[in-house]
């Protein structure tokens, strides 16, 4: 009997300390983030930007903790396992592909980029290009498509009954895109009110994207990875076709 009690108990301890640790990992991921985010991108003081992720990471861990109880297999946010590799792979290889293509037919047309980030791209800015191609799709990816969209969905399942989880999911996933594009024209990133359009219908929808694939996969790789393919290929068509002149829309 006792040794029964004993081969019950393991199992538990495992899945306890399995759970444990990777609420450490999110928890971890989530303050980095937030830090990155606010400090790099927005422009915030360092001071500022600890005590925002000090916030985050107290909300993820109390989430985590009393709402996201029965949400165990999204606990691993850098799972592997239900991600389906091949559609991946050719979604990363269509947006490497087709994405220049797109920036050189808009530049032929003679459309404008109405971001002035744009200008710092086309310059060969060191610091830009490290910034877009690698430190801001992992960053914003933790921070949107991980944080927000995971707090949205523990407001949403407050006010819809959790049966209905796909909705909850959908709802999150729209509302937090919707935040990811406005984050994007707030201040001074697009001087135009046209261009302030565009970028924020292009920004909302890439951001719809990347948060259904998390959804789909379980794991923040997903969105990472495409995020990554998608700035790679504006920075390479941008730098092939660009005519380095910024105009506005």
């Amino acid at each position: 009997m006792t040794q029964n009690i004993h081969n019950t108990t393991i199992p538990f301890a495992h899945s306890h300390n399995f759970l444990k640790s990777h609420q450490t990992i999110k928890i971890i991921a989530v303050a980095l983030s937030c830090i990155a985010f606010f400090a790099l991108q927005m422009g915030f003081s360092w001071a500022i930007s600890v005590s925002i992720a000090s916030v985050c990471c107290l909300t993820t861990l109390l989430s985590e903790k009393f709402l996201r109880t029965n949400h165990e297999k999204e606990i691993n946010w850098f799972s592997i396992s239900n991600i389906d590799k091949k559609k991946l792979l050719t979604t990363i290889k269509i947006k490497l592909l087709i994405t220049p293509v797109f920036i050189g037919l808009l530049t032929v047309l003679g459309l404008n980029f109405p971001q002035t980030i744009i200008s710092l791209i086309c310059e060969k800015n060191l610091e830009i290009l490290l910034l877009v191609n690698l430190i801001a799709p992992i960053v914003e990816e933790i921070f949107f498509r991980g944080f927000i969209q995971e707090r949205i969905e523990d407001i949403t399942t407050f006010i819809i009954n959790p049966v209905f989880d796909s909705k909850i999911k959908f709802i999150s996933t729209l509302a937090t895109s919707i935040i990811f594009g406005f984050i994007h024209i707030i201040g001074s990133q697009v001087p135009t009110q046209i261009g302030k359009f565009f970028v924020f219908t292009s920004i909302t929808s890439l951001g719809l994207t990347l948060g259904l694939s998390k959804n789909k996969d379980l794991s923040i790789l997903s969105p990472i990875s495409i995020h990554l393919a998608n700035n790679i290929g504006i920075t390479i068509g941008l730098l092939v076709f660009s005519n380095n002149r910024l105009h506005k829309l």
